[in-house]
């Protein structure tokens, strides 16, 4: 299933969306710049459709019907270049997060929630997203600087993990939940080790935060 997917996000959407900017006016007049769809870095599925990004750009294809749909400031998006999205399956939402710190939480493909407080905040630092992991009704995003956490029913940044050593900002490439524990990926210049914390703990001190290899 995975294997065909793929293989119609980089077939069949590079070619309907080559056919459509060469053969329709109407098409060219309203996308103008072109896009390369056959290279795909992010992928997230809904019930119906796959959404995959290319070069910073979302477009998608319906599951039974292989229409192909790209997505812009006209569909409501608060920007057009998205570093990271992940489905929210259990309340039927998308969430972007753009290269410039902007959020869209896009609910149930009509209504666009944005969230401008990471991109209004003055930062030494990147805001870049490198990953999203979502449990419960929260969005967990491994940023450059630490862990953002978002509440997906408010809408909103609820809390910040500062998980480096004294809560220096540290790059962090990956968060995953499992069990009762929260892990994050993190990289201080060519290093990288994963810390963890029991989700009970107040796991806002980095304090809570070990390393995996201090525990084993």
């Amino acid at each position: 299933m995975k294997r065909s997917i793929w293989i119609t996000i980089l077939a069949i959407g590079h070619y309907v969306w080559a056919m459509g900017a060469v053969t329709n006016p109407t098409y060219q007049s309203h996308w103008r710049t072109h896009f390369a769809y056959n290279s795909v870095q992010l992928i997230a599925m809904d019930q119906e459709d796959v959404y995959a990004v290319a070069n910073g750009k979302l477009f998608s294809i319906n599951q039974m019907t292989e229409k192909v749909t790209q997505y812009n400031n006209f569909s409501g998006m608060h920007c057009i270049e998205i570093a990271q999205l992940a489905y929210d399956t259990a309340r039927h939402q998308m969430l972007l997060v753009y290269v410039d710190g902007k959020i869209d939480v896009w609910k149930d493909k009509s209504k666009m929630h944005y969230i401008s407080d990471l991109y209004s905040k003055q930062l030494s630092y990147s805001k870049h997203c490198n990953n999203i992991t979502i449990h419960d009704s929260i969005a967990y995003l491994a940023m450059d600087f630490g862990i953002l956490c978002l509440d997906l029913k408010r809408y909103e940044l609820v809390d910040t993990y500062y998980i480096g050593e004294e809560a220096k900002a540290t790059k962090v490439l990956d968060v995953q939940v499992r069990g009762d524990s929260i892990y994050a990926k993190t990289q201080e210049g060519t290093s990288q080790t994963t810390l963890a914390a029991h989700m009970e703990d107040n796991i806002v001190d980095y304090r809570y935060w070990k390393s995996v290899s201090d525990q084993s």
